[in-house]
């Protein structure tokens, strides 16, 4: 779903899922979309945040049931990039933006258009350090990938948190840095992160050692 009164923004998201196997559907109305966002599954949601409006459709698609775990892109001129992030968006982006770093976005971040070699996620078993709020928490990596993880830590974690997450990428001397977004919890303490807002080098880094990994 796309939401955007800015048709040079639809055309550059168009140019950039040209060939690939996505469906969208592009609203500009608010009532329209506040209405479909409640009621129908999307995988994706990519907003336009230069408005309160488009801002306001994250938190409600945050807070929806049919798609509180949709990967959301915000696209914004003027808005930080952290409070887009704390807002429940995935992915930033500025408003002026090609095509072609659109769709590689689009391929990083959304399973049915990722690269197959980096959206696999290889069994690890990595010590990190979880930071909500002031809090620190110890948690064990046991898979990973260019765009997350699975791990084993405490539930003290809320569903959709924003998280600062520290660890070596294994096998490396590479200390990483990160943001990610609790996804997914279980009762038997697994819990799923998705990486935020990677540096070109952070990103760079990840393929690379997905790259090197075996089958």
């Amino acid at each position: 779903m796309v939401f955007t009164s800015d048709r040079k923004l639809t055309a550059t998201f168009a140019a950039s899922v040209a060939e690939m196997p996505l469906d969208w559907i592009w609203l500009q109305e608010t009532p329209l979309a506040t209405n479909v966002i409640t009621h129908e599954r999307f995988d994706f949601l990519l907003t336009d945040c230069a408005s309160k409006k488009g801002r306001n459709l994250i938190k409600l698609a945050r807070r929806s049931a049919v798609n509180n775990n949709c990967t959301i892109f915000g696209i914004a001129t003027n808005t930080a990039e952290p409070k887009l992030l704390q807002l429940g968006a995935d992915v930033y982006l500025q408003h002026r933006l090609q095509s072609s770093l659109l769709a590689d976005r689009l391929r990083e971040n959304l399973p049915m258009v990722k690269d197959e070699r980096r959206s696999r996620r290889h069994l690890v078993t990595v010590p990190l350090r979880l930071k909500s709020g002031t809090e620190e928490i110890a948690a064990v990596a046991l898979n990973l990938s260019a765009g997350g993880m699975m791990l084993q830590v405490e539930p003290k974690i809320s569903n959709f948190e924003v998280l600062a997450i520290q660890f070596v990428l294994p096998g490396t001397a590479s200390k990483m840095h990160l943001r990610a977004r609790m996804v997914w919890r279980r009762a038997n303490s697994l819990a799923g992160i998705r990486f935020l807002g990677l540096t070109d080098q952070q990103r760079n880094q990840l393929a690379e050692w997905t790259r090197i990994q075996p089958y």
